[in-house]
């Protein structure tokens, strides 16, 4: 094979007229063929040409119609109402029929990261960079231990995001929004969002980016009493941005029938919602504590027989029938 139809990182990447960081993010989840050489990456430009025919044929159809990849976000300012797992499990189960989902780690305590990849270092690049514009969110996203999963890691330096964004950027809410209007998103089957358990800007912006919206509550008093500031967040967020910001549903969780509080809050929610309750319930689960720790979903840690991998897959069913997509995806 000759030179001209080899190439290396940095030839190929300006080749298609994006940075070498962006390239390599596009070879390391499959959209490009390369081989790893000891000192850089070997680039057949035929593979090259066949990712520029894709993309031009992808804006043809932008043109026509839109390309669904949804963004949901989870959100609720009470916290420890497993709102970072339902966010990982959710991920981990559509990835497992076959989809490929990004997980955006928009939650100071970097849950979702420390769960599926690992803590960042203080000098790691990370969604602050990103939603401070000093980073593009492709040189970010990295695997996980799950096929089909992908993380958009957050670091502990997220929390003081929140503040620059008061201070400077007078509440803007396009942050997010910016970042995810990039090549690779369409990448991707499922963008989920996971939050902090506030109504801070970060979550704001989460809103902002999101087609559809999931309210998980626990089977307690207090996370009733947030979900009408929750609704007015959402509401307002929808007049500021002008978007369709749809609430796909209120997960029930921590459920257990024997508790006297667990059928009150059930029958409030079904009053006041209807059928935007997920017939879903994820019961509690003490094992489910472990998964962080372990650094493992629930389909990795519990055989399938067991009521939270159970729980996690019907939940995952439920939200892909309710988006119209098919339980398992197609090969191709």
């Amino acid at each position: 094979m000759s030179r001209k139809e080899l190439m290396n990182l940095q030839e190929g990447a300006e080749y298609l007229n994006i940075s070498p960081d962006t390239l390599k993010v596009y070879i390391k989840i499959g959209l490009i063929p390369a081989i790893k050489t000891k000192n850089n990456w070997n680039i057949k430009k035929k593979d090259l040409d066949e990712w520029l025919k894709r993309e031009m044929a992808r804006e043809d159809v932008k043109r026509g119609e839109k390309i669904l990849h949804p963004v949901i976000t989870f959100a609720n300012q009470k916290g420890g109402v497993g709102k970072s797992t339902s966010a990982i499990n959710l991920g981990a189960g559509m990835a497992m029929k076959g989809y490929k989902v990004l997980l955006v780690d928009l939650d100071i305590q970097c849950n979702a990261t420390h769960a599926l990849y690992r803590e960042l270092e203080d000098d790691e690049k990370s969604l602050s960079d990103v939603i401070l514009g000093r980073e593009d969110i492709s040189t970010i996203i990295t695997e996980t231990h799950t096929r089909n999963l992908y993380i958009a890691p957050a670091g502990e330096n997220l929390s003081l995001v929140d503040m620059e964004l008061a201070q400077t950027m007078n509440g803007d809410l396009s942050r997010l929004i910016a970042a995810l209007e990039n090549p690779i998103i369409e990448f991707f089957d499922f963008i989920i969002i996971d939050t902090a358990p506030y109504l801070g800007l970060l979550t704001l912006n989460a809103m902002a980016a999101s087609d559809y919206i999931i309210v998980p509550v626990a089977c307690e008093y207090f996370p009733l009493i947030g979900i009408k500031w929750l609704l007015k967040s959402i509401q307002k967020v929808r007049n500021l941005t002008q978007r369709d910001i749809e609430i796909l549903g209120y997960l029930i969780t921590m459920y257990d029938a024997r508790e006297r509080i667990t059928k009150i809050v059930e029958e409030i929610l079904n009053d006041q919602f209807g059928e935007k309750v997920f017939n879903t319930k994820i019961r509690k689960n003490t094992r489910i504590k472990a998964l962080p720790l372990e650094r493992k979903t629930i389909f990795e840690y519990e055989n399938m027989n067991s009521s939270g991998y159970r729980d996690y897959l019907y939940f995952t069913n439920e939200v892909l029938e309710r988006l119209g997509y098919d339980l398992n995806k197609e090969e191709g």
